[in-house]
């Protein structure tokens, strides 16, 4: 009778770690596709959604079989404002759909999201076993922000599942060098960036990663590796760039959105992102405060690429004239990327939040912030595969510091923070049950 409640526990813990292989991540599909279904139902706009200049490209594409938008401070005309993937997308599904097309996106991007959950649950599962997977694929199949993202006309969805995808192919190349595995990544890493470039910063931490697993290596082994790596990527990325150079004139890897993001976020009256707070609850962009009437024409006279490298100029020059502000502005915008401000949530813009639900994202993200950031420091002496998810973190806050931050830059990486949260909730499940198995001979 003294041991039976420890053994009963015991018991319990070990049966779920015995079920088949193909049910759990079938339960956890499932789970978090009906899941983000809900969340579609009761929040998804099926009609005239928010759809930003994805929705405009994707018309312009259906309608005038142009890549075409008003980009930013310009007139509509072809453009590299945003990757294209996601346009493009919408564009198929708008011609294919026509009237139901919100449906099917929505719907289209449950599925993805739930994919996501099964993918993490893959990734813990390879790096820190069943116990730990099962938990993590629980977290995120019913995690309410990313759901959320499931019924919101964006690429965020498509990155957040992406983004773990990427992390599973390093992780498999991580263990054993295979020219096929290094193909698929180069071509993963190419067709992610074309959907988001801001993966690109990320590929250098990753060779950094493969570096110290594959140690020890000769330098000129592991750079014809990489050089594998690299030269798909660049086979994905390169059409759209040939695109861009006869568009433009000028090299554009991806999009050309980088001067516009730094001039934001790097300015006198810069607040970190993209609206300043005014009066009250209300703000109002960086560019109604600092351009004038006669800088917009002049701006908007410019082609796209021209317009936006004149920003980036001006904020260099801003930048370096100016060493303790930058400084100060990127630590809070480092800040801000972990943990976004209430009175910024709180703030509205031409009669809109700026945000909607602040606090209970808040709720919901700081326990998985607190766990996940516990769980890291008890794997990163443990698993090299932790210190992959840390330089991913690095390189993200890195490029946002620098640049911007919006509410939405943080959500594709915080289904890998969900695995060390994780790992940090199986790490107290473990210490609590053998408490009790140590107490039990005494109750």
């Amino acid at each position: 009778m003294e041991n039976r409640t420890g053994l009963i526990i015991k018991k319990v813990i070990d049966d779920v770690s015995r079920v088949d292989s193909l049910t759990i991540p079938l339960f956890i599909f499932i789970a978090g596709f009906v899941f983000r279904a809900i969340i579609v139902l009761v929040f998804g706009d099926f009609v005239s959604p928010q759809t930003y200049e994805y929705g405009r490209i994707a018309d312009n594409i259906v309608e005038r079989n142009m890549f075409a938008g008003s980009a930013h401070l310009g007139p509509v005309a072809l453009t590299a404002f945003k990757a294209p993937v996601y346009p493009y997308f919408l564009a198929a599904v708008y011609e294919i759909f026509g009237p139901t097309r919100f449906i099917f996106i929505e719907f289209f991007q449950a599925f993805l999201g739930a994919l996501t959950c099964v993918i993490i649950y893959m990734i813990t599962l390879k790096v820190y076993g069943k116990k730990t997977a099962i938990i993590a694929g629980l977290i995120i199949a019913f995690y309410p922000i990313h759901a959320y993202l499931s019924q919101e006309i964006s690429q965020t969805i498509f990155f957040a599942f992406l983004m773990p995808l990427i992390l599973l192919i390093l992780i498999h190349l991580g263990e054993k060098w295979k020219t096929r595995t290094a193909v698929i990544l180069g071509a993963a890493l190419g067709a992610t960036a074309l959907l988001n470039p801001a993966i690109i910063p990320f590929a250098p931490f990753a060779c950094f990663w493969l570096f110290i697993k594959y140690r020890p290596i000769k330098l000129t082994v592991f750079c014809k590796r990489t050089a594998i790596i690299a030269l798909f990527t660049v086979l994905a990325i390169a059409p759209w760039t040939v695109r861009n150079y006869k568009v433009f004139h000028a090299f554009i890897p991806v999009k050309s959105q980088f001067g516009l993001n730094l001039w934001r976020g790097n300015n006198a009256v810069a607040s970190g992102i993209t609206i300043v707070p005014t009066k009250g609850n209300q703000a109002a962009l960086v560019d109604d405060l600092l351009l004038t009437k006669t800088e917009r024409d002049v701006l908007a006279g410019m082609n796209e690429v021209e317009r936006y490298k004149r920003l980036q100029n001006i904020t260099i020059k801003y930048m370096v004239d100016n060493p303790k502000r930058t400084i100060a502005l990127s630590v809070k915008k480092f800040c801000y990327f972990w943990v976004f401000p209430k009175r910024f949530s709180q703030l509205v813009i031409n009669g809109e939040p700026y945000s909607r639900f602040p606090l209970l994202r808040n709720i919901l993200w700081l326990p998985i912030l607190i766990t996940g950031a516990f769980g890291a420091f008890l794997a990163l002496y443990r698993q090299k595969e932790a210190l992959l998810f840390i330089l991913l973190f690095a390189a993200f806050s890195i490029l946002h510091s620098l640049t911007l931050v919006e509410p939405q830059y943080r959500r594709t990486i915080e289904p890998v923070m969900i695995i060390f949260s994780a790992y940090a909730v199986k790490n107290l499940i473990c210490r609590i049950w053998s408490y009790i198995l140590k107490i039990a001979p005494s109750l």
